[in-house]
């Protein structure tokens, strides 16, 4: 592969591929481009219909994940002979059951995420075992938003309403006891 930037090719051609049916396309750069708006919505344009190109060939976005979040990989996964599409990376085999794999939102393109060294992907689809339910959240989030932060009175368990209304009435009955007097 050249060193050249996959986006700096002309859009006839597609990113190489490897003898694993492998493609690795670099996003957009954020850096300004020397025509602006307009170059920087080339060059994105530019990128999806390259991404769009790979998922009418049959390509997978796939991410492996390791220490880091990588940029996606676009594979072409094989049956062989279970049933299950497979692809095999650094010595391992990393299995793609169609219930696991997502649809892309911007092209369509089936997108699937694995743990390095873990066949079995990351299903998108059902909630984690051990994530936050959306209820139990929204209840924190409300927790923390509407709780104050301790105070001079907070040991005493008194609301404000009752301090305001205890601080009236010993000024009243001072007063009274000052009037008797």
């Amino acid at each position: 592969m050249s060193d050249q930037d996959p986006l700096e090719e002309s859009d006839s051609s597609l990113p190489e591929l490897t003898e694993d049916h492998e493609t690795t396309m670099m996003p957009p750069s954020v850096r300004e481009s020397r025509f602006g708006f307009l170059g920087t919505a080339f060059k994105q344009r530019r990128y999806e219909k390259k991404r769009k190109k790979l998922a009418n060939k049959g390509y997978i976005e796939w991410r492996l994940i390791d220490s880091q979040f990588p940029r996606p990989k676009f594979i072409k996964p094989k049956a062989k002979g279970g049933g299950m599409l497979e692809y095999e990376h650094d010595g391992g085999t990393y299995l793609f059951p169609r219930d696991a794999m997502v649809p892309s939102a911007q092209t369509g393109m089936w997108t699937i995420v694995h743990k390095k060294g873990q066949a079995d992907p990351i299903n998108l689809r059902e909630p984690v075992r051990h994530s936050i339910e959306a209820d139990t959240l929204t209840q924190y989030l409300e927790k923390r938003v509407t709780t104050s932060p301790p105070g001079l009175l907070s040991r005493l368990d008194i609301s404000p309403k009752d301090v305001v209304m205890y601080g009236m009435m010993a000024i009243v009955a001072f007063a009274l006891i000052q009037g008797m007097i």
